[in-house]
């Protein structure tokens, strides 16, 4: 079925290839493997292809992904403006593609970052005006508005790379997690609880013992050899062991 003016379609590419192409682009950026996956080991990257008629248009949002563009054939129009209030977003504001349900979610977790952002229009003025032709590549980071727009008399045709990463403190609140789930009284179940006196009272004792918890880390027991370094994706160079090497130097270091 021929696409009708002004459409698109959207497609995801193979996963053998997703794999290959991804994680060579993430070993590339100095991404370590167990950053690549969120804790249950799904992977944190994708590609799409974009076939667009001429004049269709993606309304101005932002995403939470890290993304490369590669133009394939065609020509579009980018409008960018990058935002303070947009600086690491756990998650994108896509107005286009939003419902009341959703757009809750999206107003939420963005107040997180940033207790000023609202659930808005974007921004109406200081954009930057990109035409990506063929053959063209670009990298807009997450946050970053932007619309986009196939213009010329044929097909765009792009590819999108789009990749998020674990945070530090993802990886820090995990270790703290991990060492509090020691201790009988955090895996205790919430019960008998009636009002915030009785949480709060369950609470007390387990919070006051955060400070030694968190003194008690080590990078090493934070990432052990094992976790950064699997799973592989082809071969891999030695960058992750001499990354674990310099941790546990700078340990030996402190300790003398």
């Amino acid at each position: 079925m021929p696409l009708l003016p002004k459409q698109a379609l959207y497609f995801n590419a193979n996963p053998i290839v997703e794999d290959i192409l991804c994680n060579a682009v993430l070993q590339g950026l100095g991404v370590p493997q167990f950053a690549r996956f969120t804790a249950k080991g799904e992977k944190q990257y994708e590609i799409e292809t974009f076939v667009s008629q001429p004049s269709h248009i993606t309304q101005t949002h932002f995403d939470f992904q890290h993304n490369f563009t590669i133009q394939l054939a065609g020509k579009k129009r980018w409008r960018i403006k990058a935002s303070k209030e947009t600086i690491y977003p756990l998650v994108g504001a896509t107005p286009h593609f939003v419902n009341n349900s959703n757009a809750d979610h999206q107003l939420k977790l963005n107040k997180l970052t940033n207790n000023h952002f609202e659930r808005r229009d974007a921004p109406k003025e200081g954009y930057t005006e990109v035409v990506m032709e063929e053959g063209s590549i670009m990298y807009f980071p997450p946050g970053l508005w932007h619309s986009v727009e196939a213009i010329g008399d044929s097909l765009s045709i792009s590819c999108n790379i789009s990749f998020t990463m674990e945070s530090i403190g993802d990886i820090l609140t995990d270790a703290i997690k991990q060492l509090l789930l020691k201790k009988v009284e955090a895996r205790q179940p919430i019960i008998h609880v009636y009002n915030k006196k009785d949480m709060a009272d369950l609470m007390t004792p387990l919070l006051n013992t955060l400070p030694e918890v968190i003194r008690s880390l080590q990078p090493s027991e934070i990432l052990p050899p094992n976790l950064v370094t699997a799973p592989s994706y082809g071969e891999e160079s030695d960058d992750e062991e001499d990354f674990m090497e310099d941790i546990n130097e700078e340990e030996e270091v402190e300790e003398e």
